[in-house]
């Protein structure tokens, strides 16, 4: 039962994500962002965390806040925390977008450079 509410969660996520998204954010805002979360990743294994657990003292929103959903857009000013399955599906999410971007050759080498 815990697999299909997880299920469920991640799926309102990723709608959440085609919906919304990080709208509000510039290229190089998302490409910032993705190197954090790269960095990020390789220290902790966050997917499971909820949202008021702490790394290295501060939660998720706050080593990430810039993704909070109430900050991307109106309609979900109710979401003001991020847990770690949330920060995993916009990590995707952004990932995916921005190497689309790099394999269409929308992105210049400067921004590329960050990412490596």
């Amino acid at each position: 039962m815990q697999n299909i509410a997880l299920t469920m969660a991640e799926f309102w996520y990723r709608m959440f994500w085609r919906e919304c998204g990080t709208h509000g954010l510039t290229l190089d805002q998302k490409i910032e962002v993705l190197k954090r979360l790269n960095d990020f990743s390789l220290k902790y294994a966050y997917w499971s965390a909820d949202e008021n657990a702490k790394f290295d003292g501060k939660t998720l929103s706050d080593h990430f806040p810039e993704l909070i959903p109430a900050k991307l857009c109106r309609k979900h000013a109710h979401l003001n925390k991020i847990s770690g399955l949330l920060l995993y599906v916009m990590h995707t999410e952004i990932a995916h977008e921005v190497m689309d971007l790099a394999k269409a050759g929308k992105l210049t080498s400067e921004q590329i450079s960050v990412l490596r």
